[in-house]
This record gives C-alpha cells, sequence and structure tokens, in this order.
C-alpha cells in the first residue's frame, strides 16, 4: 500500500499543517477574535459597551477641560497680580470677561 516514503510525507505534511493551524490560532487570540464574535452575535452588549465607554469619554473630556481652563484662569491672575505694565490690563480684561461669564451662567 504506502511504503515508508509515503508515510513520512504524510506526517511531514500533518506536521506543516499543525504548525500552520497553531499559528493561525495564535494569532486569533492575539487579536482577541473570540471577543469581538461574542459582540457580533450579542449586539445589545456591544450597544451596553459602547454606551458606557462614551458616556466616560464624555465624562473624562468635561473634567479635563474643567481643569485646564481653571488652570489657565488661576495663571492669569497670578500674571495680572505682578503688575506687568502691557500684559497685565489684556490679563485683567480677559480675567473680567471670564469672570462677568461664570456670574451670568449661574
Amino acid at each position: 500500500m504506502g511504503g515508508p516514503a509515503r508515510r513520512r510525507k504524510r506526517k511531514a505534511v500533518l506536521r506543516h499543517l499543525v504548525r500552520q493551524v497553531s499559528g493561525i490560532a495564535r494569532r486569533m487570540e492575539e487579536a482577541h477574535i473570540a471577543e469581538l464574535v461574542d459582540l457580533y452575535r450579542n449586539p445589545r452588549r456591544a450597544l451596553l459597551w459602547q454606551l458606557g465607554g462614551g458616556l466616560f469619554r464624555g465624562v473624562g473630556i468635561g473634567i479635563g477641560f474643567t481643569l485646564v481652563t481653571g488652570l489657565i484662569v488661576y495663571l492669569l491672575t497670578q500674571l495680572a497680580a505682578l503688575n506687568l505694565p502691557l500684559i497685565s490690563g489684556i490679563i485683567a480684561d480677559i480675567v473680567r470677561i471670564v469672570e462677568l461669564e461664570l456670574r451670568v451662567g449661574r
């Protein structure tokens, strides 16, 4: 039937296939294919996942913007307190505008 050469060739082909399949499985694990398939099969979970991510990004942007704006206003008031002739007047106007907007916004 099949001689030793044919069996060796079959074993070599099988070893090659096992290596190929193992490589594909490893790449699929690295690409998180299972999680993507799970999200595809369960659209409600995907919707909730995206909604939660969007909410957290929005809150983070709001907090970050508030902190950066507060820091800028603080630095501008400190510069205005230094009483530099040219910069001081411009900064004082900006601080007055910001404070007026904050009072009107309440």
